[in-house]
């Protein structure tokens, strides 16, 4: 609903810009290369809070949607066998992961640093 309202706002400016633009155009006043600029601004922004909308409708399930319990007995028992030496090392304790600072920190800026790049490789932009 908040996405579809900003692809809603973003169109609305982006015709009030192209009407701009086509008066500038048609009387010969000055400001048409501004008018330009912010035509290609807001082209990128809509283009953007597309694929950022794919990547999260993409992602949402996983995320959001669902409950998942994750079962760990295989790497608890694994972990029983290595040396207090090796414990101090590695430390490993699942239970204190804190999920929402993980998705945030790690997950998505995963996807900003890895998925995102590879999706727009061939825009004629960089987002």
């Amino acid at each position: 609903m908040r996405r579809e309202r900003l692809q809603k706002r973003i169109g609305r400016v982006e015709s009030v810009v192209a009407g701009m633009r086509k008066m500038l155009e048609g009387t010969g006043l000055p400001g048409r290369q501004a008018v330009s600029h912010w035509a290609a601004a807001l082209r990128t922004l809509s283009l953007q809070t597309s694929f950022r909308e794919r990547t999260l409708e993409q992602y949402l399930p996983f995320m959001l949607h669902n409950r998942f319990i994750f079962e760990s007995e295989n790497i608890r028992a694994a972990y029983s066998l290595i040396s207090e030496k090796d414990k101090d090392r590695v430390p490993w304790e699942p239970e204190r992961i804190d999920w929402e600072s993980y998705w945030l920190s790690n997950q998505i800026q995963g996807i900003e640093r890895w998925v995102q790049p590879e999706a727009v490789r061939e825009w004629a932009f960089k987002i």
